[in-house]
């Protein structure tokens, strides 16, 4: 891979979290905000910038961001659905590095999304040369996935409630996969939290 090459981090953060009854963005896991460490994680990668796009309880997810470098996006439609703030990210990378050779769009709620697999996206894009690189998981692929610039003007049109796996779907003769299990464990209702928390306990000998 060539070091000067960019490839954008899209994080996405602007959901109001309605499963789960309060902002899972900052729930707490060993330490850390889902958010920060989906941030952190991101710029560890040094893939190129983080793009973090918001909506809900905006100033509380900057808050928890305090001190870490991104381009913060304000979705106004984030109501709409997440294609909408794939759309706002997408586009302001066109804007802004229009010299990026591809975007990786992640969100905050896999806990296990590290530095690792983001590179690891990047890489496998470059063995295969296939323009879209998904996370493999509970028999589908999705995020984190990464997109060759090829695919910009498509991510830009999404909208509503489309996200980037039905993309993925429609076009999955271009896709390529990376392998991570861990991608199935997220957290959108309480329950799911509880159980993360053992899960980690566990892993912690706790």
């Amino acid at each position: 891979m060539n070091g000067s090459e960019q490839n954008a981090i899209i994080l996405l953060a602007a959901g109001e979290s309605s499963r789960m009854g309060q902002p899972k963005q900052l729930l707490q896991v060993r330490g850390k905000t889902l958010l920060r460490h989906a941030a952190e994680e991101a710029l560890d990668s040094l893939l190129g910038p983080l793009v973090v796009v918001l909506g809900a309880f905006e100033e509380k997810m900057v808050a928890a961001l305090e001190g870490i470098t991104y381009d913060r996006l304000n979705n106004d439609h984030w109501q709409e659905g997440m294609g909408t703030s794939i759309s706002t990210g997408i586009q302001h990378v066109q804007l802004t590095y229009p010299d990026c050779r591809g975007a990786i769009v992640m969100l905050c709620d896999q806990p296990y999304v590290d530095a690792f697999l983001l590179e690891k996206l990047v890489h496998t894009y470059h063995r295969s040369h296939k323009p879209i690189i998904a996370s493999a998981y509970k028999g589908t692929l999705g995020v984190p996935a990464y997109f060759h610039h090829s695919y910009f003007d498509l991510l830009a049109k999404l909208e509503g409630k489309t996200g980037a796996r039905k993309l993925i779907q429609a076009h999955s003769q271009d896709a390529g996969a990376v392998s991570f299990p861990l991608g199935g464990i997220d957290v959108d209702t309480p329950e799911d939290y509880t159980m993360l928390k053992d899960k980690i306990a566990r892993e912690d000998g706790g």
